[in-house]
């Protein structure tokens, strides 16, 4: 048995997060998420996990929308230290 806090820590992708919870579950693994309360060893699952992973991928790309506004605006107003160079490739 897999145990995940939600559908959104399990995966952002609609799509490969059902192909994922398939390929447990023909391996005889049982996938629950914590938050619906749900478990994933039936077919009846899965109409549950589509609409639930589509909101999470949903408000993925909407954050990531919003992040790539602010920094935008920063370098409109010619704050170009949003992000330090040098930290955003891991290297110090």
């Amino acid at each position: 048995m897999i145990i995940t806090k939600s559908v959104s820590r399990f995966g952002r992708n609609t799509l490969d997060a059902l192909n994922c919870i398939r390929e447990l579950r023909a391996l005889g693994v049982d996938v629950y998420f914590e938050k619906e309360n749900v478990h994933f060893t039936r077919s009846e699952g899965e109409v549950l996990l589509m609409l639930t992973s589509a909101m999470a991928q949903n408000e993925s790309m909407l954050l990531s929308g919003n992040v790539k506004w602010s920094i935008r605006r920063r370098y409109e107003r010619g704050m170009i230290r949003s992000i330090s160079s040098g930290k955003f490739l891991g290297y110090d």
